[in-house]
Formats: C-alpha cells, sequence, structure tokens
C-alpha cells in the first residue's frame, strides 16, 4: 500500500495541483504577500521571526494534507474490499 500511495502522491497529485484553480490561486496569493513581506522593511531577526513562524504554519499543513491523503486513500482500499465482498 505504501509503494501505491507513494506514487499517487508523488506522480497524480503533483499533476491534479498544476490543472487546480484553486491551488494555482491560492499559489499566487501566498506568493504575492511573501512579495510584500519583502517591501515592509523588517529588520532581520523580524524577517527571520516571520520566516520560522511561516514555515512552522506550512509544516503542520502540509503534514495534515499527507495524513489526510493517506487516510483518504486508505478509506478507499477499504471500501472496495468491502465492496467486493458484498458481490
Amino acid at each position: 500500500m505504501n509503494y501505491l500511495w507513494g506514487k499517487r502522491i508523488h506522480g497524480a497529485l503533483e499533476a491534479s495541483l498544476q490543472q487546480d484553480e484553486d491551488f494555482q490561486k491560492a499559489t499566487r496569493i501566498s506568493n504575492s504577500e511573501q512579495d510584500n513581506l519583502d517591501t515592509i522593511g523588517l529588520s532581520s531577526e523580524q524577517t527571520k521571526a516571520v520566516n520560522r513562524a511561516i514555515s512552522a504554519s506550512n509544516a503542520a499543513g502540509a503534514e495534515y494534507g499527507r495524513v489526510a491523503y493517506r487516510q483518504g486513500f486508505s478509506d478507499s482500499l477499504k471500501l472496495l474490499s468491502e465492496l467486493r465482498h458484498l458481490s
């Protein structure tokens, strides 16, 4: 199952993200906001603190997405197995 999950998340997911308008919009907004941070005159220490906070939030979001994706994948396999037993 780990092999299949890995193939889907590193192949099909990437292709889906490239085609998903909501994801692309969120990415553009994120990039724009990052650019805005460069223009507000934060000190080096403030910039580092903001970057650490953003990085921690991104890491938490990525882990949530990883766990949710894996759970959905696992649930799909379980459902297929249960449906097979009903036939």
